[in-house]
C-alpha cells in the first residue's frame, strides 16, 4: 500500500513539472524574438545577456545564455541558483536599471533555473498599460 502511495505521489509530481517544462524555453524564445532590446553588458566584471521589454520585464542570464537555456530545459527548471548567485543577478539588474533611469526598481525576481532570471520592474512616470510606453506628464 505504501509503495502505491509513493508511486502515485511521484507520478503526480512529475506530471505537474512536465506541464511546466516548456516555461524556460518559452520565456527564452519570447524574449529572444519579441523583445526589442538585446544587450550584452559587463557589470561588476561579469558579462550578462539582457533581453529587455522596456518598462515591464527583462530576462537576464550570463553571456553563455544558450547553454543556460538548454540546462534549464533539460532539468525542467528545477535546479535553482544559490542565494549568492541570485543576489548577484539582482544587483546586476539594479545597476542596469539605474543606468536607464534612477526611477526604476525591481518588482519581482523569478529564478527560471539554469541561471536564467525573469525580472519584473517598474519605472516611475511610465504607464504600463500603454503599448507604446509613454511618459506621464505632471
Amino acid at each position: 500500500m505504501k509503495k502505491k502511495f509513493w508511486l502515485v505521489l511521484l507520478i503526480c509530481l512529475l506530471q505537474s513539472k512536465l506541464q511546466a517544462f516548456p516555461e524556460v524555453l518559452d520565456k527564452a524564445i519570447h524574449y529572444s524574438f519579441d523583445v526589442p532590446i538585446h544587450l550584452e553588458k559587463v557589470i561588476n566584471n561579469k558579462c550578462y545577456g539582457i533581453e529587455d521589454e522596456p518598462n515591464r520585464n527583462l530576462l537576464i542570464t550570463d553571456c553563455g545564455g544558450y547553454l543556460n537555456v538548454i540546462f534549464g530545459t533539460l532539468t525542467f527548471g528545477l535546479i535553482k541558483s544559490s542565494k549568492r548567485v541570485r543576489d548577484s543577478y539582482g544587483v546586476a539588474v539594479e545597476i542596469y536599471l539605474k543606468g536607464k533611469s534612477s526611477e526604476c526598481f525591481i518588482v519581482s525576481l523569478t529564478d527560471l533555473g539554469g541561471r536564467i532570471f525573469e525580472i519584473e520592474y517598474d519605472c516611475k512616470g511610465y504607464l504600463k498599460d500603454d503599448i507604446s510606453t509613454r511618459i506621464i506628464e505632471d
